[in-house]
């Protein structure tokens, strides 16, 4: 893949194409280092993004709701994914082997399907749908995500401190939502995940949109 190319699906994110395409082309005829080239891509991505959650909060909130409800979606269809991958492997282990799924497996792929899978699927789905803001409406995603979990750890520590017993589960074959008071650790921990991996694996399925409708290739 050409570094102009990469580069252009990652401003894309956050521009029209078109202004993309131009501002990567500048750099690239500035004849700049590899490190300041990428420094300037990333750092004029997050300024267009900024722009955008400045200028238009507005339609960023749509896209926000928007795409927490195709998340959802997307995190029901994982479930019954899980749910035949699961059937499929205690048969096989059963009749095969007289054996049970180890708990590590069962804890990978989980955490899997709900942190990679679903998440680059919803990257996907927004570049579908908004093109030149997915950046601004992924953070602002992230955040929205961040932030509940964030408050919902803070709750449930309070809640502990006080020697209340409270816990939200929601589980259809994935354990989507977890929230215990003794263990409000576990939130925070989804929370600094919200804020950390979850906006990379969504702009990786967006600009994986991108690069695939434009057809970009791996030049050998």
């Amino acid at each position: 893949m050409r570094r102009v190319d990469l580069a252009e699906a990652i401003l894309s994110l956050a521009s029209p194409r078109e202004r993309a395409g131009s501002i990567a082309g500048d750099f690239l005829e500035d004849d700049l280092g590899a490190f300041r080239f990428w420094f300037l891509v990333g750092r004029t991505a997050t300024a267009q993004a900024s722009r955008q959650l400045a200028v238009e909060p507005r339609a960023l909130a749509g896209i926000v709701i928007r795409s927490i409800i195709a998340e959802s979606g997307y995190l029901l269809a994982a479930c019954v994914f899980y749910l035949f991958l699961l059937l499929i492997a205690i048969s096989i282990l059963h009749v095969s082997f007289h054996a049970d799924i180890p708990d590590l497996g069962d804890a990978i792929l989980q955490w899997s399907l709900v942190n990679l899978l679903v998440p680059f699927l919803v990257g996907r789905w927004v570049a579908r749908r908004y093109g030149g803001r997915e950046a601004a409406g992924v953070l602002s995603l992230a955040f929205l995500h961040a932030t509940i979990n964030l408050c919902g750890g803070l709750v449930l520590r309070e809640a502990a401190r006080s020697g209340l017993g409270t816990h939200i589960n929601v589980i259809l074959g994935l354990k989507l939502i977890y929230w215990d008071a003794a263990g409000y650790r576990a939130v925070l921990h989804s929370a600094i995940l919200y804020a950390t991996l979850y906006p990379v694996v969504v702009l990786a399925g967006a600009a994986f949109f991108r690069t695939s409708r434009s057809g970009i290739g791996i030049e050998s």
